[in-house]
């Protein structure tokens, strides 16, 4: 992990991760952070959507999801995340992390970065995992190396059971308009 100033004064996460707490820090800090950590956990912040999405853009321009029945109804640059039910309708996609996943891979430039604010997280599930692919890698035997660096991955919206899309769970199933935007 690379190391400055602003990298030195935040908590580690394990064996990569930096937590800090507070966006008031300079910006340029916490954007070295991220990159120096892979991912970085921001505590104890009381945002406006508008808010949150100001603070994103920093980060590059978002990428509205495909599922915009989910987005936030006045910021369409945001996914609503929820397990909740009003009059019997999700008002988020509930699935979004059941199965390990890298967001927005299926893209022809995937995302930079995803940035996540938890409004509610129950006492037990809600949990987000992070794993440090480039330790991974680092750690594969160099015949494993040198067998799969040629290879080149097709990724596509869905779970790895998604070939046939029989699979996919009620809240994630596309119309025929999302299928067109992913093709």
């Amino acid at each position: 992990m690379a190391r400055c100033a602003a990298v030195e004064s935040m908590r580690k996460l394990g064996s990569f991760g930096l937590e800090t707490d507070s966006i008031a820090r300079p910006f340029r800090e916490l954007w070295d952070a991220f990159f120096a950590a892979q991912v970085l956990v921001i505590r104890g912040q009381r945002l406006s959507a508008r808010e949150f999405l100001d603070f994103a853009r920093q980060f590059g321009r978002p990428e509205p999801h495909v599922i915009d029945q989910f987005h936030h109804p006045e910021h369409a640059d945001i996914l609503i995340l929820s397990n909740r039910k009003e009059d019997g309708q999700p008002i988020g996609l509930a699935d979004a992390g059941t199965y390990f996943h890298t967001d927005y891979s299926y893209l022809d430039i995937p995302a930079r970065a995803t940035l996540l604010y938890s409004i509610e997280v129950p006492k037990r599930g809600g949990d987000t995992l992070f794993a440090d692919q480039y330790r991974a890698y680092d750690e594969l035997p160099a015949p494993m190396k040198r067998r799969i660096d040629p290879l080149v991955a097709l990724h596509h919206y869905g779970n790895r059971d998604d070939l046939d899309r029989s699979s996919r769970t009620v809240a994630s199933v596309l119309t025929e308009d999302q299928e067109y935007k992913m093709n």
